[in-house]
Parts: structure tokens; sequence; C-alpha cells
């Protein structure tokens, strides 16, 4: 299954009280792995909750469930179209999606990755020098 959605809300704190940049994330789309991953097709993500508890590189195969085949701005927004993988995790969120079991299909996906954070006069945390691990569904969006 195909289906798009809303990756993140850039220059806007989210529900963890973290503001990520667009430019940070432009950024962290333009590093040549995350390129190479994306012009390569492989760019794959999981269930948020599945990679809490595994190591990514050493997660199998079946534990993936989509993968990013394109991405693009709207203003501030990061969208993406995904493809969901014939794996048994994979055909769960086929499912999930077809039901709306969990989210909005169009609101489902988050980031995932690491940078420092720095201080914000409103009170949330700006991420600075961000570098993106995956795009993975998730149930709670932050």
């Amino acid at each position: 299954m195909k289906f798009k959605s809303e990756i993140i809300r850039c220059d806007t704190p989210n529900k963890n009280g973290r503001l990520y940049t667009k430019e940070s994330i432009q950024k962290a789309l333009e590093d040549p792995l995350t390129k190479e991953r994306l012009d390569c097709g492989v760019f794959l993500g999981c269930n948020l909750e599945d990679r809490v508890l595994n190591n990514y590189d050493a997660m199998p195969m079946d534990s993936f469930s989509h993968r990013l085949l394109n991405y693009w701005w709207e203003d501030n927004v990061l969208w993406g179209e995904f493809e969901t993988l014939d794996t048994p995790t994979g055909r769960m969120l086929d499912e999930n999606l077809d039901y709306n079991m969990f989210c909005d299909k169009t609101n489902c996906m988050t980031i995932y990755g690491y940078g420092d954070l720095g201080p914000n006069e409103d009170g949330c945390s700006i991420v600075e020098n961000f570098k993106l691990s995956s795009i993975d569904f998730t149930r709670y969006k932050a």
C-alpha cells in the first residue's frame, strides 16, 4: 500500500517541547548517507515502539514495515510518500492504516534521530545538528 503522511511540522514546538527548524531538517536530508539511502530506495522504517526495543542496524528485515519513496515541503511541513513492505510488520501497518485503528494515515509518521538541544526563549528546546536515522510509524505523534 502507498500512502502520504505529514512527517514533521518545523519551526513550531512539538508535544515534547522540542522545536526542529526547517533548516536543520533540510540539512539532515542532505546528509550523504541519507541521500544515498533515499536514492537507492532503501530508506526503511519500522514501528517506533519496535525501534526502542531493538538496535536499528541489527534488526532483521521482517521488522521493517515501510520505506520512504519521496518527500517534499509544503511551507514548513515535511511530507512523505511511503510504501508498506510485504513483511509481517508491513502487513500489520497496512491493517492499521486501512482501519485507522491508531491514527489518521496522513499524520502517523515521525522522525527518529539525534542532535543537540539548545535553549529557546519560549521555554522549548531547539534541536540543532540533527542527524536523521529513520522516519517511523507511531501511534503517539509528538
